[in-house]
């Protein structure tokens, strides 16, 4: 399991008729203390840290999976 939190900035906000873009800073805990930042577009800040939380989990368990052995 990977545990980690994320902090969201609103590059342009979503309206009726697009996505908004935003600015997701990624932190792992130990031993994954690792720091990512990703530009996504989603529906609202909610979405956009649940997706960056994804790829954070998804990049950084890839990237650590070769150290178990």
């Amino acid at each position: 399991m990977i545990y980690c939190r994320a902090h969201v900035e609103t590059i342009r906000p979503s309206t009726p008729h697009r996505q908004g873009e935003f600015e997701v800073v990624v932190m792992g805990d130990e031993p994954h203390d690792f720091v990512r930042t990703y530009r996504i577009t989603a529906k609202d800040d909610n979405m956009a840290a649940r997706a960056g939380i994804d790829r954070f989990v998804d990049e950084i368990g890839k990237l650590t999976s070769g150290a178990k052995n």
